[in-house]
Formats: C-alpha cells, structure tokens, sequence
C-alpha cells in the first residue's frame, strides 16, 4: 500500500497579463499613475489556481485472505486519483475595441484594455451555482462598459478580480493480475474517470456585450473537438496478456 497526498498553494502578482495587456504597456501603467489605479491592475498570475489538492496511490486488496481459488482472489490492485483545486482568474473586459481613431483611457486608442466599471449599486460581484440560477455564475447587471472617451479609467473592477468555478474529480482503476503460467501474465483493468460524474464547469462568459455575459454554457474545457478536455464521466475495460 502506498499513498501520496500533493498541496500547492502558489502565489504570484504581477500588474500586467500577457494575453491581453503587453499591445499597450507604457500607456497603460503610464495611465495608472495613481496608487488606486495601480492597485486595480495588480493581480495574481493568470495562469495559477489559489489552492490544489491532489490524493493518489496503490493498495494491494487482500482478498485471498477470504480464501478461495488462488487465481481469482489474488492479484487484485485499486489505483485512486483523488483531485482538488479552485478555479482561475478571471477579469471582465469593457468590450471595447482597439482603434488608433478612438482616444480610450489614455488618449492613444487603448480602450480594449479597460475592464468593466461596477453598475450604480454595486461595489462587489456575488458567485451563484449555475445549476440553481439559469446558468448564470454571476449578476450581468452588476457590470458596464466604461466610456471610450479619454480619462475615464481603466475600469472599477480590478484585473482578474474574481476566481471561475473550482474542480473536483475522482478517477479509480481496478485491476486484476493473473499468472497463466510462469512466463504468461494476463492483467484486466477496469478504468473510471470523474467516477461520480461530478460536475465540471468551464469559465463563465466573460465577454460584456456577449448575449450569455455571466453565464456557464458547456462543461467542456476548450471548443477545439480533438484537443478539448472531456468532463463526463468515462468508463473503459482493457485487458493486457505479457510473456
């Protein structure tokens, strides 16, 4: 029996993003020259989940203890992948787009830079289940776009302010190994992943003038039919004769 148990708890600021900041860098920190400003565009790295979790190993079941025909209690084997983490980062863009014509924040057409400004009588976003509210993982009408006008900020809602859903899955395989003879071994393995089927949530719709803005449409990680990671649960059976 052998088991091992993996916490990381990662932690990295930065104020910019690569993916959508490094175009207009020197206008945008020029810009946010003030502390408060500076403040709303420092956030943790993108690409790091607060908190995972990961519980993994093999146990030997002892079933030929019961007793029984050595070559149906022996050999079996259970292999668990118990894993945990919170979700990603996210920010909510103004939607605006990039144009030279257009002044933005700073005057040089930088306005697809800004986040959303927080609506009249909101100064926080509130996390719902998707599952109990339509699909939407948070209020759409708590967020607007700011002004692309010159001056008007760089939005009130910080970089990458909130966190998307978390994960948590369990994989098990089952397997049975089996002597034939003295050279020929035969194993059978039985594999489940997201044993219970439980529910993994993709990022919510981020994108302001989207008409699904706030909500959770698939449970699928990436669009791409080949390389997107499948969530629902998977059951497979594979045997392997080896001489």
């Amino acid at each position: 029996m052998k088991f091992d148990i993996f916490y990381q708890l990662p932690e990295a600021a930065n104020q910019i993003t690569t993916e959508r900041y490094r175009a207009g860098l020197d206008n945008y920190l020029t810009v946010l020259s003030t502390e408060n400003q500076l403040l709303l565009a420092q956030a943790v790295g993108a690409e790091l989940a607060a908190q995972r979790l990961t519980f993994s190993g093999g146990w030997d079941l002892p079933f030929d203890r019961i007793g029984g025909p050595k070559r149906l209690v022996k050999g079996w084997s259970l292999y668990p992948i118990l894993s945990w983490r919170t979700g990603f980062p996210l920010s909510i863009s103004s939607g605006l787009s990039f144009d030279p014509g257009d002044p933005g924040p700073s005057g040089a057409g930088d306005g697809y830079l800004a986040n959303a400004d927080f609506a009249p009588g909101f100064s926080k976003i509130t996390l719902m289940d998707p599952r109990k509210n339509g699909n939407f993982y948070f209020n759409p009408a708590a967020f607007v776009a700011v002004p692309d006008t010159l001056g008007n900020g760089y939005g009130t809602t910080s970089r990458d302010f909130f966190r998307g859903p978390g994960r948590t899955n369990l994989d098990m395989t089952l397997a049975k190994a089996t002597a034939i003879t003295e050279r020929v071994n035969f194993e059978i393995r039985f594999d489940a992943f997201n044993l219970f089927n439980h529910a993994q949530f993709a990022n919510p719709d981020t994108t302001l003038t989207s008409e699904t803005f706030g909500e959770i449409t698939s449970n699928t990680l990436g669009v791409n039919p080949v390389t997107a990671l499948q969530t629902q649960r998977i059951l497979q059976i594979a045997g392997r004769i080896t001489f």
